[in-house]
């Protein structure tokens, strides 16, 4: 496949924004999916994407970048998808698709996923709303979509162009979005995630509008027509799980840079800290986040194994900056069982702006902050 037909033959993969690199690694992903030998440039293009994915800001339709911290680093969320998608159809096949897809986010397994059941086809597309959960810090839904013969999977939804809002109107940011290949063809699922701090405070069960802006799927032959079908809206309600919110407003300074740790808001899948810190070097404010990690007796979040490498130990997670210019700082997984003192470290802070020329610094600490959980 020539590199001037790849935003033709995918789409849903390819804007008019995207890297040079990003593209050649989509064709001979596209190359090897086809059923021919891996090309001899494969590793090269994909080593140029992933630099460029570390640097990147992720393509959410959201207020600030997001940036999820969990094997591939800031913003490759572009390049997480060529991959799960061309290459997800080797995943084992006796498990059932978006169960497979759930073991890829941390405790999401455990969470009491509701099951919605909801689908809507248009132009031969059809889309299932198949899970979601809600709790204090974020909404979690998984779906499937399946299209027409001669049709590629879809990317649709995780690649940002999804939204979702309570009965008021009231958006819920996108944080992040992943997806897998089904074990047959034009079948794949997705699993995005919400930020629900925004929701009423004490809310035990929440309305909820989800919109697919459209799903576009691209033509298996190389001069076909892509496929646009949509938009597909869904209305659905979720119990929402409390968060236990510790109120910390302390400040440690370090080097001369102050940090302050706001509070912390735990729930079953995930834990928050919120942090105020000055942005330097002439890099935004929104383009700095925090490395932390949280730990007490006998635990430590950077023990955490992700399912796809047992033998590797990662904090797993998402930075962002809220509405109010807090930098949020995740841990997936379940912390709500562990009592007694806590300690939260910030290893370091660092901002990245990736426009010409790109513009990069780094603080190193550690800022310490420890708190009682009765």
């Amino acid at each position: 496949m020539k590199l001037n037909h790849a935003i033709d033959s995918y789409p849903d993969l390819l804007d008019s924004d995207h890297d040079a690199a990003l593209e050649r690694l989509v064709v001979d992903l596209a190359t090897l999916y086809r059923g021919a030998a891996a090309p001899t440039v494969l590793r090269t293009t994909l080593d140029a994407a992933l630099r460029y994915a570390g640097g990147a800001e992720a393509p959410l339709n959201s207020r600030t970048p997001r940036h999820r911290r969990f094997r591939l680093g800031a913003g490759a969320l572009g390049t997480a998808v060529a991959l799960a998608l061309v290459l997800g159809g080797v995943a084992y096949a006796v498990v059932p698709l978006v169960s497979r897809l759930l073991t890829t986010e941390q405790g999401a397994t455990s969470l009491p996923m509701r099951t919605i059941g909801q689908s809507q086809t248009a132009h031969g597309v059809t889309v299932t709303l198949e899970r979601g959960y809600a709790d204090a810090n974020r909404v979690l839904v998984a779906y499937t979509i399946q299209v027409p013969s001669g049709f590629a999977n879809s990317t649709s939804g995780i690649d940002g162009k999804i939204g979702l809002a309570d009965a008021q109107g009231l958006t819920l940011p996108l944080i992040d979005g992943q997806g897998l290949n089904g074990d047959t063809q034009h079948v794949s699922a997705g699993l995005v995630t919400f930020d629900a701090e925004s929701l009423r405070s004490g809310i035990a069960t929440v309305s909820l509008r989800l919109t697919f802006l459209n799903v576009r799927a691209a033509a298996k032959t190389l001069n076909g027509a892509a496929l646009t079908a949509g938009p597909f809206t869904f209305s659905f309600s979720l119990p929402v799980a409390p968060g236990r919110v510790v109120t910390i407003v302390r400040t440690s300074v370090v080097k001369g840079v102050p940090v302050t740790l706001e509070r912390v808001v735990i729930t079953p899948s995930e834990t928050r800290a919120y942090l105020r810190f000055a942005a330097t070097a002439g890099i935004s404010a929104d383009d700095w986040n925090a490395q932390a990690h949280i730990s007490g007796t006998g635990w430590d979040s950077r023990t955490l194994q992700p399912p796809s490498d047992p033998a590797d130990l990662v904090t797993t997670g998402t930075f962002f900056v809220n509405a109010r210019g807090e930098h949020v700082t995740t841990w997936s997984g379940d912390f709500v069982g562990h009592h007694g003192e806590w300690t939260l470290t910030v290893d370091w802070i660092w901002g990245a702006d990736t426009s010409t020329p790109i513009r990069q610094d780094q603080v190193s600490g550690p800022w310490t902050f420890r708190f009682s959980l009765p």
